[in-house]
């Protein structure tokens, strides 16, 4: 690794402000973003409450976000800066890498359809998600985004040992010789993006429905419906006080039907935080930069800066924005805490 000074320029050369800054980002990325997820990850495990068939998604998301701040992140630096530039640790490194953004993107897009399917189709989603069929579909996703970014990938290499120790900037066309494969890799990057804005706003006019039709339901309608079939011939508020408390079913329906919007709402502000730190990445594949050889390690740190952002924004957003977690989350940072001024001399 070479900073630059006023000599002759190196293939692999950074400059002085990428030797403070890529310090720096580190330190960030792996304190904020490494305990915002385990800080989420912890509190399923620990509360019965959260121990839910859906936060099986939830905590394989987490997994994945807290292993791409804490692993991915800084071998992505390191590729960056070109510490990592041989044939053989590219491969094996950088696979890892591609492997980990696939599981991620597609299990976010799992997350997204149950959300879905709990708020269009209520009534099929006891039988649709259960946890025998929520646990197959994410070791299912795992083994797949395996395949996709490490396995196959690899055997694209075999035979062509002339060029395995050759060095050069480590990124999809030095990992993977093939066109078309990296195409592969890209639409599985790309294509859930639009797929998961088109469930939501789907989601958004099923419950803008939802709550018309609530709304149309007035006390008053309400209270001359029960009082229709009153034998003492009360006041239709009266009876409408009285039955409604101790009638679950006139009002947990509605209640546990906006508890799933607000969590489909908090999860859609997720998508959108992934669509936009994504974006600059998309953005300069779009226009050959990230393939350009000349292209400075500058542009490489920024852009992944941004990608992997998505796992330091995720936890906080989706656990702060759930009231179960964020009760939950801020009772486990207090009990850190207090560990931790009781552990002061």
């Amino acid at each position: 690794m070479n900073v630059t000074d006023t000599g002759e320029s190196s293939p692999f050369e950074i400059s002085a402000a990428l030797t403070v800054m890529v310090p720096i980002a580190l330190a960030f990325f792996l304190v904020i973003g490494g305990v915002g997820n385990l800080v989420v990850i912890v509190a399923v495990i620990k509360s019965k409450d959260l121990r839910t068939v859906k936060n099986i998604f939830t905590i394989t998301f987490m997994g994945l976000s807290f292993l791409a701040v804490c692993y991915g992140f800084p071998v992505q630096l390191l590729i960056d800066i070109f510490v990592i530039r041989s044939q053989p640790g590219c491969v094996l490194l950088g696979s890892t890498l591609v492997t980990l953004s696939i599981q991620y993107t597609m299990i976010l897009l799992f997350v997204t359809i149950e959300r879905y399917v709990k708020i269009c189709l209520p009534f099929r989603a006891h039988a649709i998600f259960t946890p025998r069929n929520v646990t197959l579909a994410v070791i299912g996703i795992l083994i797949y985004g395996f395949l996709i970014g490490s396995g196959m990938g690899g055997l694209f290499w075999i035979g062509k040992g002339d060029v395995w120790m050759s060095e050069r900037r480590c990124n999809l066309l030095f990992m993977i010789p093939s066109g078309r494969f990296i195409q592969l890799v890209m639409a599985h990057w790309l294509l859930p993006l639009p797929a998961m804005v088109i469930i939501y706003i789907r989601i958004f006019f099923v419950v803008r429905r939802h709550i018309r039709v609530i709304a149309d339901l007035t006390p008053t309608t309400v209270a001359s419906t029960i009082s229709s079939s009153d034998p003492f011939n009360r006041r239709p508020e009266d009876v409408a006080s009285d039955q409604a408390p101790n009638n679950p079913s006139m009002i947990n329906p509605h209640r546990r039907f906006l508890k799933e919007a607000r969590s489909a709402f908090v999860l859609f502000l997720v998508v959108i935080t992934y669509v936009i730190c994504w974006l600059p990445f998309i953005l300069f594949v779009s226009i050959g930069v990230l393939s350009d050889q000349t292209a400075s390690a500058e542009t490489f740190v920024i852009a992944h800066c941004f990608v992997y952002s998505t796992g330091i924004v995720t936890p906080y957003l989706y656990g702060f924005g759930n009231k179960e977690f964020r009760d939950k989350m801020i009772s486990l940072l207090s009990s850190i805490r207090e560990i931790l001024r009781g552990a002061k001399p």
